[in-house]
């Protein structure tokens, strides 16, 4: 068996790398059907993720980190950008 524990793989970013580990707790495995709460679990979880992320590296910053923030707090803000 090929299974990850709850834990996930160990990885070591290389230097120059900024990785992302997005924590999603409504999925655990691969599925193919998902609810829409679940979609946008996983799609605020790497959102949020992908901020701290590039915040911390000082790649994120300023009126961006701002506007960044604000996305993140605001689910349907998010889905709003999503469709357009």
């Amino acid at each position: 068996s090929h299974c990850i524990g709850p834990v996930g793989p160990v990885h070591q970013a290389a230097a120059g790398v900024v990785m992302m580990q997005p924590n999603v707790t409504s999925v655990r495995s691969l599925q193919f059907v998902l609810t829409n709460e679940q979609k946008w679990e996983a799609v605020m979880a790497g959102f949020a993720e992908g901020v701290d992320k590039l915040s911390r590296s000082g790649l994120l910053k300023g009126d961006k980190l701002k506007e960044c923030l604000t996305i993140a707090s605001d689910i349907e803000l998010l889905k709003g950008l999503a469709s357009k």
